[in-house]
């Protein structure tokens, strides 16, 4: 028999840390955290008033054995705190914090752990059929980045590439690719792969040229459409022509995209692009992996995702090219997507990490556990708790998976598809009318049973009392 628990009337939130980084600027070192505060579903039902009305939640952090607070104003389903930024101590270099919020109907989601590491160097490798491409690619790439690690540019022909396969990527965190893809099954196609995997980040540009074959996950390019003027040559070359298009949907929440610290959106939607290349995706149906950045009016793609085991692969359709687009000329979204490139490969190499606890078993010697255990757990289950482990140098949090922070309640009939032939037991205090409608029964029961009782104290009661035995008298 499964037994259905009632469904908790008390309002719960929960708290992650989406990306925790060490940065030094001016020769003081600081952790930049991106925290996000979600409140359930059962929020309205627990105080209906509420709904949509700002909610202050402090959050606390522990970095080091210091402490600090900030609020989070709560006016939905979950709020973000970007760029929150907590001095670290001269030296400090790796470590872990916890990030907390009240206690409420579900403690287990109230904290959440994080670890950062020293920022690598990262190296760009670059191969591109057109110079131009690879020289502005360099340009945006060795800036100096708010996250403080150091970047190096290379240049390395396609047949280069082919020839030392992964070796040529082995200290590469970001791939910029503007020539034919790899067809499969190759050397650099499987080297490709293989960087990918491991958390690299590939950026694809389209090639020149009639014809593009090969496909790398899933993505491949089509044929290139033109925006230019026939008639008007001048003027068809200068970005901001009549037949320039644009943007109109980008996704400025996360990914390559997003909006800054500081919560200015890039300027995606004032790119002039006078000529782009088809992003074609295999199959129908976009896959489970794969995600439209940004598209233009007809619903052609600009930017697409592949995502692939800890890395990325990004297909721009146009090139920074002044014949092919704004990107170069304007120069704040060419610097963003490099810059957001090498970030999302920095947190990939940096040595720290986060991990979900059902893998936490995995974590054999040296890995010891150096945050405290909750009250009443022991080292032999420590690995089934939220926490952090280190070998001596780097650090890993375990953290409860995401999809536990949603508490949905399942249907008798959704349980039994899972379980097979159990009998399910459902709580009696159901959802809507039907709930009233138990609680009425089960009081009229509860009248009854009294009722009972008390007809039967009555007939307990003796008719008559006793004859009273005058002193002196015996009985007969």
């Amino acid at each position: 028999r499964l037994f259905m628990p009632p469904r908790s009337r008390a309002s719960n939130r929960s708290v992650e840390v989406e990306r925790a980084r060490r940065v030094s600027a001016n020769g003081q070192s600081e952790l930049v955290l991106d925290i996000v505060v979600r409140q359930g579903d059962d929020a309205s039902e627990a105080d209906p008033g509420r709904l949509g009305r700002p909610t202050t939640v402090p959050v606390s952090f522990e970095v080091g054995g210091g402490r600090s607070a900030a609020n989070v104003e709560l006016g939905g389903s979950e709020a973000r705190l970007v760029g929150h930024r907590i001095p670290l101590a001269p030296g400090v270099e790796s470590g872990f914090g916890a990030v907390r919020i009240p206690s409420d109907a579900r403690p287990v989601d109230d904290v959440f752990w994080f670890a950062f590491g020293q920022a690598p160097i990262l190296e760009v490798a670059l191969i591109c059929e057109r110079e131009e491409v690879a020289r502005l690619a360099s340009i945006a790439a060795e800036l100096p980045n708010e996250a403080g690690f150091g970047v190096g540019a290379r240049a390395l022909a396609p047949q280069q590439f082919e020839d030392e396969g992964q070796r040529a990527l082995s200290g590469a965190g970001v791939v910029v690719w503007q020539a034919p893809l790899p067809g499969p099954g190759t050397k650099a196609a499987e080297s490709l792969t293989e960087f990918v995997h491991g958390g690299g980040v590939l950026l694809a540009l389209p090639p020149e040229g009639a014809e593009a074959k090969g496909q790398f996950l899933g993505l491949s390019w089509g044929a290139w459409r033109s925006r230019l003027h026939t008639g008007d040559a001048e003027k068809s070359k200068a970005p901001g022509g009549d037949d320039a298009m644009r943007v109109e949907t980008w996704r400025d929440d996360d990914d390559l995209l997003r909006s800054g610290d500081d919560g200015i959106p890039l300027p995606v939607g004032e790119v002039d692009v006078l000529r782009h290349r088809c992003i074609v995706r295999a199959g129908t149906a976009e896959g489970p992996s794969t995600s439209m950045l940004a598209t233009f009016s007809d619903g052609e793609p600009l930017i697409a995702r592949a995502a692939h085991g800890g890395g990325a692969a990004y297909f721009l359709g146009t090139l920074p090219a002044a014949d092919a687009s704004s990107l170069a000329v304007d120069g704040v979204v060419w610097v963003g997507l490099i810059q957001r490139a090498l970030l999302g490969a920095a947190l990939a190499r940096t040595h720290a990490s986060s991990i979900d606890v059902g893998t936490g078993a995995q974590l054999e010697a040296p890995w010891r556990r150096v945050s405290d255990l909750p009250r009443g757990a022991t080292l032999f289950d420590g690995a089934l708790y939220g926490g952090a482990y280190s070998d001596g140098e780097h650090f890993i949090a375990l953290n409860r998976p995401s999809e536990e922070d949603s508490a949905v309640l399942l249907d008798p009939a959704e349980i039994e598809k899972v379980f097979g032939e159990v009998e399910v037991i459902s709580h009696l205090a159901r959802e809507g009318g039907g709930r009233g409608l138990v609680e009425e029964v089960w009081r009229l029961f509860l009248f009854l049973a009294l009722a009972g009782l008390l007809a039967e104290a009555l007939l307990c009661i003796p008719e008559g009392s006793a004859p009273a035995v005058s002193e002196g008298e015996g009985i007969r």
